[in-house]
């Protein structure tokens, strides 16, 4: 794979998104679509990661792929402060 996000690729100075977490992003998106769900958002980051957002009933999910791990955060329709996690997402 290419890397499509090199080194300040943006002009601002951001990192290097490395192939390996663009390549754990692409691998869960096909998982999420075979099960029906769609991205509202897919964003690369200014540190080396991106995210990709869901909806959901109750508010929204991002999941952030960092190229040490992956964070989860969950922000409630309600207001309420969101949750965050760090998870291993196995990928093969």
């Amino acid at each position: 794979m290419k890397n499509k996000f090199p080194e300040n690729y943006d002009s601002m100075g951001a990192k290097e998104i490395p192939t390996s977490v663009q390549t754990r992003l692409w691998k869960f998106l096909m998982g999420m679509g075979r099960i029906g769900h769609k991205p509202k958002c897919i964003a690369p980051g200014p540190c080396g990661e991106m995210s990709v957002e869901f909806d959901l009933d109750i508010g929204s999910k991002e999941y952030i792929f960092y190229p040490d791990k992956t964070r989860i955060v969950i922000f409630p329709n309600d207001g309420s402060k969101p949750t965050q996690i760090d998870i291993d997402i196995p990928m093969k």
